[in-house]
């Protein structure tokens, strides 16, 4: 972790904070002094990190420049880069680094911006490169007078120019816990729910972590806590106990991992909830250090499984709102609102959710938008493509798609009837191109559910959709529509080893072969499965075990048969074919297999396909990666 880390986001974006002037464009006059935590802009007082002086230069905090002058702020997780934009003047900088982008071109700041109590301080020189203001400072007094232009229009008034000023406690409302929150803990990290939350010290001497998991028993008893906790630790356990003290209790352990970091790890239980926070240290003296250890315990002990709305002085780190939480897809300048219980799915990078079932989900893709592309156009082309996926018994299709308008822009939705083979699903598809993005959202709800709430549901989501283009990422190129790919272009896979090679579609999915017996390549598609495996052993015993298998498989059962056994030529070889019609798990599949011999080994191809997604398509596919087969010298 850096000691610049996920903490600017929460302490920078505010909305409810003193601004500079009515109307954009209005004049800006702060007047601060170094070593005091008061500042005045156009008359009106606030509270700020006090400003200090690092070799000759003023530091003051970030955030007069975002709130008094209305610069807005972007921060990039990845490249741990803060972003300013007002007017049409950008920079980029980073903690630490004294080396800058000024609307793309490199500069160099008079001293590097840095961290003072969770607070991003830099030097007052910025102002004037970044957004031309005049300062005036007086060396004796330490004084310091900034004027000039407002590039935001109205703001609240009476609040702090500092978001953490005021808030000696932090918690999730949502989630419902609380603690104390000295100046020196940061928020170095919290997940997309918001269950996990991990903060540290400016010099990352300690960590502090708290975890909530749901849908616990909620008769758990105080040994049982303490098991649980016990079993989520790393390392060497020193002591385990269930604590009852000064009106306090809850499991206890401590542990030392194999880095020789001391943890202390508490747990909480209040309804289906158990509430897991951990102090970590690197140095194990300070944690056997009474006084420091004191600092650690009352940190602890402050922590509460209960959040109190009413109580101001508590930072929120909740963004739930009425059920929903705001996903911020930033690199593409766009917002929505997802259900607050749906998961984050696919990795950090992308923007698909759902729910813990599986049964409900959205997915939001984005790709480049090109001169011929056209909107009616690009609905019929997904429509082709979930034809071609999809067998005409398991898919309805809305004759016309619908206008309507999002993100400020004409958009099509078109919804789809859709079968897995397990479940129907009712899907609203929505199209629309802005600048030079093409964006996709798809949502889906299993037809079991309530219809009035699942398109409630849907309206809440789309129309929260927005996008401020300003916002993207400068470094965004050309993406790529995958709908544009042709699944029938193939990829020559060749094995040295074991003398074959064979043509699969590029856009297949290679899947890992669970047997160290087998030996072979295995891949995935939309709804099936393709294997190829390679037997040492003679035909005749390869050909008597398979026969063997699938009559074993098939027998007695009435909802799985073998439907084709029989001897047949491939490759110029005699070999057999099995056709297997099933059901697993409540759907219906086939499964076709060739084995035969060539040169010194057997081989074995096959797949099984959903009915859902038996196409004509997709069985012309596996008969063309089937002769596509040949043995190599």
């Amino acid at each position: 972790m850096t000691a610049v880390s996920f903490v600017l986001v929460p302490l920078l974006l505010n909305n409810g904070l003193v601004h500079a002037a009515d109307t954009a464009g209005g004049s800006v006059n702060v007047r601060l002094k170094v070593g005091q935590e008061s500042v005045t802009i156009n008359g009106a007082a606030s509270t700020i990190e006090k400003p200090y002086v690092v070799g000759g230069t003023t530091m003051i905090p970030l955030s007069i420049i975002t709130n008094a002058f209305g610069a807005t702020l972007q921060w990039d997780n990845q490249t741990q880069t803060i972003e300013l934009t007002a007017g049409e003047q950008t920079i980029s900088l980073k903690a630490g680094d004294k080396n800058a982008k000024l609307n793309g071109q490199p500069i160099v700041l008079s001293v590097a911006p840095e961290l003072k109590n969770g607070k991003t301080m830099v030097p007052v020189t910025l102002v004037t490169q970044f957004l031309g203001a005049n300062v005036s400072e007086n060396k004796q007094t330490g004084e310091v007078t900034i004027t000039g232009a407002s590039t935001q229009g109205t703001a609240a008034s009476n609040s702090s120019l500092d978001s953490d000023h005021g808030k000696t406690k932090v918690g999730d409302s949502y989630y419902g816990w609380s603690m104390k929150y000295p100046t020196e803990l940061i928020l170095g990290y919290q997940s997309y729910k918001g269950n996990y939350a991990s903060f540290h010290d400016s010099k990352e001497t300690f960590w502090l972590n708290v975890q909530v998991y749901e849908d616990q028993p909620e008769n758990l008893s105080n040994d049982g806590l303490v098991k649980f906790l016990a079993e989520n630790q790393y390392g060497m356990i020193l002591s385990k106990e269930y604590v009852e003290k000064d009106g306090l209790s809850y499991a206890r352990v401590v542990s030392r991992d194999e880095e020789d970091y001391m943890a202390e790890s508490r747990a909480y239980r209040k309804g289906d909830k158990v509430y897991e926070i951990t102090l970590s240290v690197s140095n194990e003296a300070d944690f056997n250090n009474p006084a420091k250890y004191k600092g650690y315990k009352d940190m602890l002990d402050s922590f509460t499984a209960h959040f109190d709305k009413q109580d101001k002085s508590i930072k929120d780190l909740s963004n739930v709102e009425n059920g929903y939480r705001w996903f911020d897809y930033k690199d593409f300048g766009l917002k929505i609102k997802v259900p607050a219980v749906w998961e984050k799915v696919g990795g950090d990078s992308g923007a698909a959710f759902s729910n813990d079932d599986g049964d409900q989900w959205m997915q939001l893709s984005v790709t480049s938008a090109t001169e011929n592309d056209k909107l009616d156009d690009w609905v019929a082309k997904h429509e082709r493509m979930y034809r071609e996926m999809y067998a005409e018994s398991a898919l309805d299709v809305d004759k016309n798609a619908t206008t309507t308008t999002i993100a400020g822009v004409t958009a099509r939705e078109r919804n789809y009837g859709t079968f897995d083979g397990e479940n129907k699903y009712q899907e609203r598809h929505i199209f629309f191109i802005k600048g030079k993005y093409k964006f996709h959202l798809q949502l889906a709800f299993n037809k079991t559910a309530d219809p009035a709430k699942t398109l409630e549901m849907i309206n809440t989501i789309s129309r929260s959709l927005s996008i401020d283009e300003q916002k993207m990422n400068q470094s965004l190129g050309f993406i790529q529509d995958d709908i544009l790919l042709d699944k029938n272009k193939m990829a020559t896979i060749k094995d040295s080893k074991y003398k074959y090679a064979i043509d699969i579609p590029e856009y297949w999915q290679e899947d890992v072969v669970d047997s160290r017996s087998l030996i072979g390549k295995s891949y995935l598609f939309e709804g099936g499965a393709f294997t190829l495996f390679v037997f040492k052993d003679s035909y005749s015993e390869v050909e008597k075990s398979f026969t063997s298998i699938f009559k074993m498989q098939t027998s007695g059962s009435e909802k799985t048969s073998l439907v084709e056994n029989k001897p047949v030529t491939v490759h110029g070889e005699s070999g057999r074919k099995f056709v297997i019609k099933g059901e697993e798990e409540g759907i219906r599949y086939e499964r076709t297999a060739y084995l035969f011999p060539k040169g010194k080994y057997s081989y074995y191809i096959s797949w099984s396909i959903r009915d859902a997604y038996s196409t004509a398509a997709t069985k012309e596919r596996m008969e063309k990666v089937l002769n596509s087969f040949k043995v190599i010298e």
